[in-house]
């Protein structure tokens, strides 16, 4: 089976982005396969590679 996966929150804000990867893994470990991973509005953010935000 194919799953897409979508996430529309930023990474130190919201879980929804820690949800996803496991949620994958799970699909990944289950012998499925992850078809495509969408980033939208704060969503964009996890997919930087060098980012300065992180808290504290």
């Amino acid at each position: 089976m194919k799953f897409s996966v979508m996430v529309n929150e930023g990474p130190y804000t919201h879980q929804a982005a820690d949800t996803a990867y496991h949620f994958s893994r799970a699909v990944l470990d289950a012998g499925h396969e992850i078809f495509r991973v969408f980033f939208y509005h704060d969503g964009v953010h996890n997919g930087t590679r060098k980012d300065d935000s992180t808290p504290g």
